[in-house]
């Protein structure tokens, strides 16, 4: 499964998970590693704030939620 979203301020800006957060600033061209590798498990959902688009929530497959 892949979780995706686009920045309600910049629809160029995608976020995506796997076993980090990737974010692309181009509509999805060039991908950039935007995290480490979070708790070795895979991303299973992910937010963008809807008061600050530069803050991110991730949750992973273990259950932890990361900001």
């Amino acid at each position: 499964m892949v979780f995706i979203v686009m920045d309600p301020a910049d629809s160029n800006t995608l976020i995506t998970g796997a076993k980090r957060v990737w974010r692309t600033k181009d509509a999805g061209k060039t991908w950039t590693a935007v995290s480490d590798v979070l708790d070795g498990s895979f991303v299973s959902a992910v937010a963008i704030a809807p008061s600050e688009s530069r803050t991110l929530y991730v949750g992973t497959e273990k259950g932890a939620i990361f900001r």
